[in-house]
């Protein structure tokens, strides 16, 4: 026997939702404590909305980024419940180089000033780890460089490529190896150089 029907559902998630952005649209929603992973130490939080969210997407919750790590095919309890992970870092990516004619040599060919336009990237940082089983049954893991989970998109998709230098914090790394099979999130790997 079902005592609710979906209009009541979704007027009581109305009355106790508030307001979010998930890549930049305002949509109501709930958010629940989930757990702290505790390998690499990020804030997971569940996401609960009457609308279908997709993995990778970015929501901005009290000043907060998160990125949707999960994909939710069909509704429980009349509505999509995700994982989000809070965004701990900021990649700057160095992007599109501007060229500008700022005069003219002696043979009348124009001299350029190249600007290269940078844009940052929320992302999910953690370490790398390469985990391997001792005889007496341990397992280790050692930090192996860093990983870093981040939206995708097109221009994502275009400059966070292999061999591409990238800053966090003020320190250099190269991209070593660009995973995209999961749907909606880039996967970076990224090896300290400077």
């Amino acid at each position: 026997m079902n005592l609710f029907d979906e209009t009541t559902l979704n007027d009581v998630f109305n009355s106790v939702a508030k307001e979010i952005k998930i890549n930049d649209i305002p949509i109501p929603a709930i958010v629940t404590n989930g757990s702290l992973n505790k390998l690499d130490e990020q804030e997971s939080k569940h996401l609960h909305t009457i609308d279908k969210v997709n993995q990778g997407d970015l929501v901005l919750h009290e000043g907060n980024k998160y990125l949707v790590i999960t994909e939710s095919m069909s509704k429980r309890h009349n509505k999509y419940k995700n994982i989000m992970v809070h965004c701990n870092m900021t990649l700057t990516v160095a992007g599109e180089t501007i060229s500008e004619i700022i005069g003219f040599d002696d043979f009348n060919r124009p001299i350029y000033k190249h600007t290269i336009q940078y844009f940052d990237v929320p992302s999910v940082l953690g370490f790398d780890r390469v985990g391997s089983a001792s005889t007496s049954g341990a397992f280790l893991t050692i930090a192996n460089g860093l990983k870093a989970k981040v939206q995708r998109n097109e221009k994502n998709l275009q400059y966070l490529t292999i061999n591409k230098e990238i800053a966090i914090e003020g320190k250099t790394y190269k991209i070593t190896h660009v995973d995209k099979v999961q749907t909606g999130i880039i996967v970076v790997q990224l090896e300290y150089t400077t």
